[in-house]
């Protein structure tokens, strides 16, 4: 009612891939078939079922909840690990493998960040001498990064959280669909592969 919206979706993904929802609200629950094949990307299957021939950045909007309670939960997470700001979350592997960056890529965007002054909290990985907190809840891990000054990372649901609350952005990923994902915004790089240099001068500049 606020944004005069005449009708929402919302999408939910499942970990298992053979069982992907879609729920329009208001209205029934419908179930895609058993076995339902995803070749192309996700948002354009959705696309198809829902009859969007086409979308843009301008009809495109992210808007994210945050209960309380998860705040209270980052706060606590934050003090317990001792992280000072400005602190930047990082998220490096995934469920698609082939957008993991590598612990050495990954190590050499900690080392700069560091430099820099940044603290770091690696969501959901297994690095040696940084923080990690392996959450496996998406909106503790959505609380987190509205408190960070910085997201690294590669394409994932972490990436869209840092896009939806805005939070400063460097998106690294050898497979993602910047005209499908992303909208421009000036606080944000995407990198289509690991390129140092370049990533230390989106660094430089939210430093």
């Amino acid at each position: 009612r606020q944004y005069n919206i005449d009708k929402v979706f919302y999408v939910v993904p499942r970990s298992i891939r053979l069982l992907k929802f879609l729920i329009p609200i208001p209205g029934k629950i419908r179930r895609l078939p058993l076995f339902y094949k995803l070749e192309e990307h996700e948002v354009i299957n959705l696309c198809k079922i829902l009859k969007v021939y086409k979308i843009g950045h301008k009809d495109f909007k992210q808007d994210i909840f945050i209960h309380q309670k998860y705040k209270k939960a980052a706060s606590d997470t934050l003090k317990k690990l001792n992280i000072k700001k400005p602190f930047c979350i990082m998220h490096i592997s995934g469920s698609f493998k082939n957008k993991d960056l590598n612990s050495n890529e990954a190590n050499q965007i900690i080392n700069y960040l560091k430099e820099k002054g940044f603290d770091i909290l690696l969501l959901n990985g297994n690095l040696n001498n940084i923080k990690v907190i392996n959450s496996k809840s998406i909106l503790l891990s959505a609380a987190l990064i509205e408190k960070s000054d910085l997201f690294v990372g590669i394409d994932s649901g972490q990436a869209h959280i840092a896009e939806a609350l805005n939070r400063p952005s460097i998106i690294i990923s050898n497979e993602f669909r910047e005209d499908l994902l992303y909208t421009n915004r000036k606080n944000a790089f995407l990198f289509d592969k690991f390129d140092y240099n370049k990533i230390m001068e989106a660094i430089e500049k939210f430093s």
